[in-house]
């Protein structure tokens, strides 16, 4: 879990710098872009949490374990479609 966290680490904030960057746009906006990406993906990251409650209570854990399966390979080949383009 921490090497997840050491590569995590400065991942956003250096995109959103090189993206304003790119864009010609001024370093004040960065703050306020970086602050609605923190906003998302607090979000997602409840809306998660909540969700696979509730589908855990009503399947089971098992169940739960069996149906991210399919989501996951999913992921993967999103991942590989978007590394090619």
């Amino acid at each position: 879990m921490g090497a997840f966290y050491a590569c995590y680490s400065g991942m956003y904030e250096s995109i959103v710098y090189d993206t304003l960057a790119e864009e010609k746009q001024p370093a004040a906006l960065y703050r306020k872009v970086y602050g609605r990406i923190q906003i998302a993906d607090s979000a997602g990251l409840v809306a998660g949490g909540l969700i696979s409650v509730a589908v855990s209570t009503q399947l089971g854990l098992r169940e739960t374990y069996f149906l991210s399966i399919p989501f996951a390979l999913l992921s993967i080949a999103a991942l590989l479609r978007f590394s090619r383009a």
